[in-house]
Order: structure tokens, then C-alpha cells, then sequence
């Protein structure tokens, strides 16, 4: 269907007929199959992919030897290199799935792609940031899935510092929490759960303290929140990024080029040292010390 497809649009005069053709297409598998459009227009290109330009990979798939999760791993790292060249991958990868778990072949077929791309690791990367792209999935109970396909230096950064800012809330709330629990003489959580009898309780042990610990009923009431904040990490860097996305100026533009300066003004490097016990210990040291005991 997809060849079908292409071959309409290219009789088209329009230049984007091939475009527009395989687009009524993927509707009209997507009307048929009950799916969404975008996930029968995928489905067309793998199919595609696999019988033009991965016959073993397909024919092992027909006879049962390998799964279908197998050949979609196979594609997905032949997609990378040049057609004239993934005859190369396809030989070995269809071999190789026959006796190892879809995982584990993953990680053998992306180095041998890798290994007999014609374009070198910087022209690659630079064709895949052409793709970048944010997309949102609606799920049940009123939730959402955000992805963001984007360079890995910039995805880490991006984690690394929700994480290290998630990391300040809540050491501040476990703080506030062992602060209010040392005012009030026992854990915020074994209070009856209202907020008043809660603030009431440790507004009397503040005045009475009179130990450096003593606040006003108006902080106390400001680190109420805090105190019941028992948020995890997960949840502290998606509202987090939430705050960042919708409350930041916008400055993509002057992200364009990966890695720009821009980027690196947020961004701090944590590097880890491993020596070997080996470097560290002086075996001239010890001879000598063995002597002296001697």
C-alpha cells in the first residue's frame, strides 16, 4: 500500500503529492484498522523498510524465527545508515535475533550500524537534530505524556538540573519538618490533620521556646505547606520543569546550535575521579617499613 502510495504521488504534478498521497493513505488504513493516523502512517514506513530494504530480516519474521519487536529493532538501526549499505546489517542482524532477546540485540545492531555508516557520528547526529520534536499523548484520568526528542547533552542538563533543584525543595521541606516537630514535641504527621490544630499547637510551643527557636504565628503559617510537602523526586522535578516551561522567558532561538553558550551558563559539570588502589599505595613505603620492623 505504500508503494502503491508513492507511486500516485509521484504521477502528481504537484510536488507534494507524494506526500499528500501517502498521508490518504495512511487515512484510509487508519479508517479500516480503527487506529490513529499517525500510527498507521508508521506502520506503513516500517513495512515498507523491512521488505525493500531488509528481505532476511523479513523472511526470518515470515517463518517464525524471530519476532516482529526483533525486526522493528533490526529497521530501527538500519534507518540510520544509507540504503545501499543495509544489506550488510541485514545478513548478520537477522542471524544474530534468532537467538538473542530483542534488548540485547538492540545494542549489537546499533554498533554494527554504526560501524558500516557511511556518514561519520558528527554528520549523524547533525541529520537527527533536524528531527527534534516535542509531542503530547493523552492518557486516562485526565493525565498526558510530554516527549521531548533532543539532543543528549541538552536532555541531561535539562534532568540534571530539575534533579539538583528538586533536591533543594525537599532537603528545605525535611528541614521545616524537623524544625516544627522540635517546637511542637512530636511528628507533624500524628497530629489529627487539621491544618489549624497543627499550626495552633506549634505557634504555643514557638512563643513558649524561648530558645532562639521562637517564630512568629505569621512564618509559621508561610511553612505550614512546607511541613506537609512529602513530595518524591519524580514529582518534584515534573512540577518543577511545569514551573520552568510555563513561567520562563522564552530563549530557543538562542538554543538553535547544540551546545551553545546559552546552554552551558546552566550547566555544571560534576566529574568523578577513580584511582586504583594500586596508584595510591607506595610499595617502596612498605618495604622500607618492613626493614625498620625487621
Amino acid at each position: 500500500m505504500a508503494a502503491i502510495a508513492h507511486a500516485e504521488g509521484a504521477r502528481s504534478m504537484n510536488p507534494d503529492g507524494v506526500d499528500y498521497a501517502r498521508r490518504a493513505m495512511a487515512a484510509e488504513v487508519a479508517a479500516v484498522t480503527r487506529t490513529h493516523p499517525v500510527a498507521a502512517k508508521n506502520a506503513l514506513e516500517e513495512a515498507e523498510v523491512l521488505t525493500a530494504d531488509f528481505p532476511q530480516t523479513h523472511e526470518a519474521l515470515a517463518a517464525g524465527r524471530i519476532s516482529a519487536r526483533h525486526a522493528r529493532v533490526i529497521c530501527e538501526a538500519g534507518r540510520k545508515i544509507d540504503i545501499g549499505v543495509r544489506g550488510l546489517l541485514d545478513g548478520d542482524a537477522a542471524v544474530l535475533a534468532e537467538e538473542r532477546t530483542p534488548g540485547d540485540l538492540a545494542k549489537i545492531v546499533r554498533k554494527r550500524a554504526a560501524e558500516i555508516a557511511a556518514s561519520s557520528l558528527g554528520e549523524r547526529h547533525e541529520r537527527e537534530r533536524k528531527r527534534r520534536f516535542v509531542s503530547v499523548t493523552d492518557l486516562d484520568d485526565a493525565m498526558s505524556r510530554l516527549v521531548m526528542y533532543l539532543p543528549t547533552f541538552e536532555a541531561h542538563a535539562i534532568y540534571d538540573r530539575s534533579t539538583a533543584l528538586a533536591k533543594v525543595v525537599k532537603s528545605d521541606r525535611t528541614k521545616t519538618r524537623a524544625r516544627w516537630r522540635r517546637l511542637a514535641g512530636h511528628p507533624v504527621e500524628e497530629c489529627c490533620g487539621v491544618a489549624e490544630c497543627v499550626c495552633a499547637r506549634v505557634r504555643g510551643a514557638g512563643r513558649d521556646a524561648g530558645n532562639g527557636d521562637e517564630l512568629d504565628g505569621a512564618k509559621l503559617d508561610g511553612e505550614a505547606v512546607a511541613v506537609t510537602d512529602h513530595r518524591t523526586l519524580d514529582q518534584l522535578r515534573t512540577d518543577i520543569l511545569t514551573d520552568l516551561f510555563l513561567g520562563a522567558t522564552p530563549t530557543g532561538h538562542d538554543l538553535y546550535t547544540a551546545g551553545g553558550e546559552r546552554t552551558l551558563e546552566n550547566v555544571t559539570a560534576s566529574v568523578q575521579v577513580t584511582i586504583p588502589a594500586s596508584m595510591i599505595i607506595d610499595p617502596g613505603r612498605d618495604s622500607e617499613r618492613t626493614r625498620g620492623a625487621g
